[in-house]
């Protein structure tokens, strides 16, 4: 097509369709941007909400954990308590340390004590105290020594405990008699 304006016309009529064109594409631009913000924005608000949530989780979790923490502490502390009321009513009898210095002076090398039970009677006590021998001699030798203390009476250790001859587990009762 052949163009019959002049040429300063055709310039600026180029220059006024440029400048539409552009003015165009910042106008689509621009809605593009505004739309893909107010699209976003729900998801925007429900990832926000979310985090407020996981927030909140987390807070009480580690609220949780500091009172879990503080009431093994107390459960310590109770568990502690316990331990020295025990220790100071045996403190205060001194059966108990007769009792254990009574068979620890007989004590012969291989024998290891494991359990204690007694239970007090009148004059003194009955006596059971389990443990592990290194050999049957041993054993033989730690029930012979308490046979031979004045302390300990009627002291019987099962046959069927001598079957083994290293490490074997034993259970020696008695009675023991006050000093």
């Amino acid at each position: 097509m052949v163009n019959l304006l002049p040429q300063p016309e055709q310039r600026r009529l180029t220059s006024a369709y440029y400048m539409r064109l552009a003015t165009v594409f910042c106008l689509m631009v621009g809605t593009a941007v505004a739309l893909g913000g107010v699209l976003l924005m729900p998801s925007y608000l429900v990832s926000r909400a979310s985090a407020d949530s996981y927030e909140r989780y987390r807070a009480a979790l580690e609220g949780s954990v500091g009172l879990k923490e503080r009431a093994y502490t107390s459960e310590d502390v109770a568990e502690l308590i316990e331990r020295i009321r025990i220790t100071e009513s045996y403190a205060k009898s001194a059966f108990t340390a007769e009792l254990i210095d009574g068979f620890g002076d007989k004590l012969t090398p291989g024998i290891r004590i494991t359990a204690i039970s007694f239970t007090r009677t009148d004059s003194g006590a009955s006596v059971t105290l389990g443990g592990t021998a290194l050999t049957r001699q041993a054993l033989l030798t730690f029930a012979d020594a308490l046979r031979a203390s004045p302390s300990f009476t009627q002291v019987s250790l099962p046959v069927s405990q001598l079957v083994t001859e290293q490490d074997a587990t034993f259970s020696i009762t008695a009675s023991f008699e006050r000093k």
